[in-house]
């Protein structure tokens, strides 16, 4: 009888024992199978948000495309009674630093010279700096050349920031002006584009860069401190 009783004992300690470790077991798959499920669903929505933006930047150079397309068109188009000028807005070449045809705009030729230099101005803080603002201040006459004067400024939340850990998200200061390469990228951007050597109309002999209204004072930017002239 005793026996029995040890045996029965024994048998219900090692089912409850297997059982506790086959409980064991499915929890331990549980909480792998969970973890991998997050795991999958936070790569879902890093994907989603990467397709979102892809989709948005397909939209953008679409529309821009577009507009080339009109643009070109109707510089073909010598019967068209709309009277506008197409100006250059150009990027620089990541590996040379050399200038490159970015695209093109058109204005009216009927638009003052002060802002054919902001809508330019528009085009290139849209396009190339982030929504930076750039202003064309005032057009100079010195020495008889006609200099642009033009202020690169920081978004509202930096302005009056000068220690620069503390500026927040886009800034000229931080990125821009930032490194050998993008320095001479941003310079070659902005001299270029404002200049338009190639236009043969009436346009501004030089451009004068100033940041926060002040000269433009930054080792990688040393272009932008002095005037720069077409010819």
């Amino acid at each position: 009888m005793n026996k029995k009783v040890i045996s029965i004992c024994c048998a219900v300690c090692i089912g409850s024992i297997l059982f506790s470790g086959c409980c064991n077991s499915l929890q331990d798959e549980k909480n792998k199978l969970t973890k991998e499920i997050t795991l999958l669903k936070e790569k879902n929505s890093e994907l989603n948000n990467k397709f979102n933006k892809l989709e948005a930047e397909s939209k953008i150079l679409n529309a821009r495309l577009k507009e080339q397309v009109s643009i070109i068109s109707a510089m073909n188009n010598k019967n068209s009674k709309n009277k506008f000028t197409v100006f250059t807005v150009y990027t620089a070449n990541v590996d040379t630093c050399a200038k490159e045809i970015g695209f093109y705009i058109n204005i009216s030729e009927d638009v003052p010279l002060i802002d054919k230099l902001n809508i330019i101005a528009d085009k290139l803080s849209k396009s190339y700096f982030g929504g930076l603002p750039i202003e064309a201040l005032k057009i100079e006459e010195k020495q008889g050349k006609k200099i642009a004067i033009i202020n690169l400024k920081e978004f509202a939340e930096n302005q009056g920031i000068t220690d620069s850990s503390k500026l927040k998200g886009k800034t000229w200061r931080t990125q821009s002006f930032q490194g050998s390469t993008g320095g001479s990228i941003t310079s070659t951007t902005l001299i270029e584009t404002f200049l338009q050597r190639e236009y043969e109309g009436e346009w501004i002999d030089g451009v004068k860069f100033l940041y926060n209204h002040e000269d433009v004072d930054f080792m990688h930017v040393p272009k932008l401190y002095e005037v720069n002239f077409r010819k």
